[in-house]
């Protein structure tokens, strides 16, 4: 009855499955899975994976790549073939470069991608599928007790000096960290909270900043914008998933202080009064933000 559907398999994917030992774990782990009634919890099983791969020197957080990645581990663990059929794209990524939907299920604490993503994973971190299963069927016990780290809350005062900071740096982390006179770390844990990334780059290649006002400020397509930031779409989906609401107020009033980056596009107004040179004899903008800000 399903002849209709069926398609011819080549048989030299079939034999390079059959001979590649990471297959196999793959095919293994996903027969445990099925067996198993209860959902995993993500975060859980990103604790496990992440520590099994920081015993291997793999780099377990997004960012500036700086150890080997596990994207690039499991591009060179498959038939090419085979693996395009799991996971589209895969075994073109350049080596070197974070592909989130896969080396994030060692960081996101909500789904990377698709279960595949977790499975292609356990495949090349573990001996065995069963090694694999125990950990992460496990994972709940051997990690609940790991406290989380608590955001760090700033003051209203605090607050309003880094949303004005940050505008006037215009979304460099770093500059925002000397302007405030604290700590590096300190400042990405701040703005990360608020929902304002870092828009600079150490590449000249890419601008995340025009990217983000290309988007949020001219109302360019996501794809449109990543191009003129120049941006892979997976950059441009990680800015916009460490974006907040206060991120649009922000670039707004960048925007407004610098009218040749919205050159040739249609006007939008501003939410954000004024230029920072007239800032001291004005409301201060990261108290106007603070105020038009939308309530959860």
């Amino acid at each position: 009855m399903f002849s209709k559907d069926a398609a011819l398999v080549p048989m030299e994917l079939v034999d390079d499955a059959k001979n590649n030992p990471s297959v196999q774990k793959f095919l293994d782990v996903v027969s445990g899975l099925m067996v198993r009634v209860a959902p995993l919890d993500v975060k859980y099983v990103a604790l496990a994976l992440r520590k099994k791969a920081a015993e291997l020197g793999l780099q377990t957080h997004g960012g500036k790549v700086k150890q080997s990645l596990l994207s690039d581990l499991i591009r060179s663990s498959f038939p090419r073939q085979w693996l395009n059929t799991v996971f589209a794209g895969l075994a073109e990524k350049p080596e070197g470069q974070i592909l989130n939907h896969v080396d994030g299920v060692l960081y996101m604490r909500t789904s990377a991608s698709s279960v595949s993503s977790y499975v292609l994973a356990c495949a090349v971190l573990y001996d065995s599928a069963d090694d694999a299963l125990n950990d992460l069927f496990g994972a709940v016990k051997k990690h609940a007790d790991i406290p989380e780290r608590k955001p760090l809350m700033p003051t209203e005062q605090e607050r309003q000096n880094l949303i004005e900071a940050y505008i006037k740096c215009q979304g460099h982390h770093s500059a925002v960290s000397r302007q405030l006179n604290i700590a590096l770390h300190q400042a990405l844990a701040l703005l990360s909270g608020l929902g304002l990334p870092n828009l600079s780059s150490r590449s000249q290649a890419k601008n995340p900043l025009a990217a983000v006002m290309a988007f949020r400020v001219n109302e360019k397509p996501s794809a449109e914008s990543a191009t003129l930031g120049g941006l892979t779409m997976d950059e441009m989906d990680d800015l916009n998933r460490k974006s907040g609401p206060l991120l649009t107020m922000a670039v707004t009033a960048m925007a407004a202080q610098n009218p040749q980056r919205r050159s040739g596009v249609k006007r939008k107004k501003a939410h954000l009064p004024g230029t920072l040179e007239t800032f001291e004899n004005e409301p201060s903008v990261a108290r106007h933000i603070c105020e038009t800000e939308p309530q959860n």
